[in-house]
């Protein structure tokens, strides 16, 4: 094989590499942004409950009649926090909404973008590690569960949602994860799969 031949090879490497990168960036964005809308749409809801979809813009109105209603504890809630970062002592991340329900609890809401309905222990463990957050950061109560809503991504049930209550890992449990995650970063433990991937249907 030439010089020529082994550049040539390693630019259309590069150019491969390029694009996928570029793809990758791309999805990204556009599943972030997917999750936004759903932020903006669940905001709009609490805003406007009791009123009529035809009080409400045709995008709106579309997802509104496909999608579950809001469960009954947000009732009279309001937006507290919409996707933003938080952090404590030992944990951080990008909190995707928490609502201040009518009796001042704070609760947490996941947002998932995916095939099917259903959610991961991961799922729990993330919101649980966020509602300890902001138990070391606010002076208000948070609830003891909350809620991880998927939304269907593709086929007929494209945008479909549905909300899944979680009660919430307490801070001993989230500790004892904690501890497993540092051994399986230090190579002193290897995980093992106990679910073969799969998620809980409900």
């Amino acid at each position: 094989m030439s010089l020529n031949d082994t550049f040539t090879i390693l630019l259309m490497i590069a150019f491969c590499i390029l694009i996928i990168a570029l793809f990758s960036i791309a999805a990204t964005n556009v599943s972030r942004n997917a999750k936004r809308d759903h932020n903006v749409l669940r905001e709009e809801k609490i805003r406007l409950q009791g009123s009529t979809p035809d009080s409400i813009n045709d995008l709106t109105t579309a997802l509104w009649q496909k999608n579950e209603p809001l469960p009954d504890d947000l009732t009279n809630s309001h937006v507290f926090l919409s996707e933003q970062y938080i952090n404590n002592k030992f944990f951080h991340g990008r909190v995707d909404q928490v609502f201040k329900l009518a009796n001042g609890q704070l609760i947490v809401i996941g947002t998932k973008l995916r095939k099917y309905h259903g959610i991961y222990l991961s799922d729990k463990i993330q919101i649980s590690v966020y509602a300890q957050i902001l138990k070391d950061t606010y002076r208000e109560s948070i609830s003891d569960h909350g809620y991880i809503c998927t939304t269907i991504t593709s086929g007929s049930r494209k945008g479909e949602e549905k909300y899944h209550k979680v009660v919430l890992l307490t801070s001993q449990q989230l500790k004892e994860y904690a501890i497993k995650y540092r051994k399986i970063r230090s190579g002193q433990h290897v995980p093992q799969c106990t679910c073969n991937g799969k998620m809980t249907h409900t």
